[in-house]
């Protein structure tokens, strides 16, 4: 050894010769050495070997760089000659010190992320419920009761229809049939309880009063309905009409005499009536004349008693009138009567044939 340091050397030298298996036992020999040496003339000089001399061992000239140790050298065979075989030794230094290195990222961009549901979660849950009931029970028993049934009936409106002038009265009956005693009845005018003003009345007792003027429509219903029953009734219809009349009804008159008729009209809004006698609109010289005031005059020359019809008729509804009936006699005197039905009047000029229609 020339160097004063002496270090071991982590050195292993590993020979695998399959040929020295067969050989005797190797013979190992160690050796120490100084760091830095060059391998191929240090490591040579501090090797021993021991063994045949021709079975060396060669050291690479690479430099062993460890920091010491020991060096495993050699594997030896025994005093059987063995071919030279040259095996190649690499040293590595471990170093000491392991450098240390820092590094400060700098981070220069922060990502925005934005994010946008693009589905609203459903949430379906339908809850299931399990119950259990007890129930006592106790039975009653209800008797069902006999029902009579209620006999049918029936009901007659007396009289069943009429035309009734404005502001007259008309009375009607009610006959209800199938039980006794018959029960009573409700009076109703176009479904109201005893019936109003514009459309007309009815008592208790089934008087019914018309209108002081004919309703729209003209025509109303008088209905009687049995008490407590109201699917049993019966109708009657009453027709209200203009009420037309005159100041006498029968008049006696003699030839060429006159007598005022005077019509008075309720219920129309036009009071105006048209005069005819038996038919004839202002009558003529035979049946006498009218006039539109109503003044009638009997014909002059009447041989026999005669008979006339005076009418006024409504203007407003020319199905309303009244009539009159005037009587008209022949003067006193003698009068002949033919067997063809002529009358001849016999006075002190002689005999007067009739007179001609």
């Amino acid at each position: 050894m020339d160097k004063k340091s002496k270090v071991r050397w982590g050195w292993v030298i590993s020979l695998v010769c399959m040929t020295c298996i067969a050989h005797a036992q190797p013979q190992v020999g160690f050796s120490t050495f100084e760091p830095g040496a060059a391998a191929s003339g240090a490591a040579q000089s501090i090797l021993s070997v021991v063994g045949q001399p021709e079975a060396g061992v060669e050291v690479s000239s690479g430099a062993l760089g460890l920091s010491g140790g020991f060096l495993f050298a050699g594997i030896l065979p025994t005093p059987t000659p063995t071919p030279t075989e040259t095996f190649t030794a690499t040293a590595t230094e471990t170093p000491t010190d392991t450098p240390t290195a820092t590094w400060t990222p700098t981070l220069t961009h922060t990502p925005t992320m934005t994010w946008t549901p693009t589905s609203t979660p459903t949430a379906t849950h339908t809850p299931t419920f399990t119950a259990t009931f007890t129930a006592t029970y106790t039975p009653t028993f209800t008797p069902t009761p006999t029902v009579t049934p209620t006999p049918d009936l029936e009901v007659v409106l007396i009289p069943e229809s009429v035309t009734l002038p404005v502001g007259t009265t008309q009375g009607f009956v009610a006959q209800v049939t199938g039980t006794e005693p018959p029960p009573g009845v409700e009076w109703f005018v176009n479904d109201l309880p005893g019936g109003e003003a514009a459309i007309g009345t009815i008592s208790e007792s089934g008087l019914y009063q018309a209108p002081s003027m004919v309703p729209v429509p003209a025509e109303v219903t008088v209905k009687a309905v049995v008490v407590n029953r109201p699917s049993e009734f019966a109708e009657a219809k009453v027709l209200i009409v203009i009420q037309l009349e005159l100041n006498q009804t029968r008049v006696n008159l003699g030839t060429g005499e006159s007598f005022q008729f005077q019509a008075t009209v309720a219920g129309a809004s036009n009071p105006g009536v048209t005069w005819s006698v038996n038919g004839i609109e202002g009558g003529n010289s035979q049946v006498g004349t009218i006039t539109q005031s109503g003044l009638y005059t009997a014909p002059s020359d009447v041989r026999v008693p005669m008979m006339v019809r005076v009418r006024a008729v409504s203007q407003e509804d020319d199905s309303i009138f009244a009539e009159a009936i005037v009587q008209v006699m022949p003067p006193v005197g003698l009068y002949i009567l033919d067997g063809h039905g002529a009358v001849y009047q016999i006075d002190s000029s002689g005999v007067i044939p009739p007179a001609t229609p």
